[in-house]
């Protein structure tokens, strides 16, 4: 993640970032920001108290095979909006 420097989940094995036929499973869909529970960034282990991070940005989740792009970035970005109330 280049603007901030945070920690980023990914396989550091290369080789296991993607698969050669096309339609599937690609590992590299589900790498993202790492954050913690209150999906608060992290950056070099340590938790960053006030950037939050939502979306398609998010780790962990793949929005093409599970069709659920639009409702991680509408959930994530409810349940931080109510967090900063």
């Amino acid at each position: 993640e280049p603007l901030f420097d945070l920690d980023v989940a990914f396989d550091t094995d290369r080789t296991a970032w993607y698969d050669p036929h096309f339609f599937h499973r690609q590992n590299y869909i589900t790498y993202g920001v790492a954050v913690d529970e209150e999906f608060r960034a992290r950056k070099q282990g340590r938790t960053i108290e006030n950037l939050y991070v939502t979306g398609s940005v998010l780790g962990g989740f793949d929005p093409i095979r599970e069709g659920c792009g639009a409702g991680v970035a509408m959930l994530t970005a409810l349940h931080v909006a109510d967090k900063m109330k």
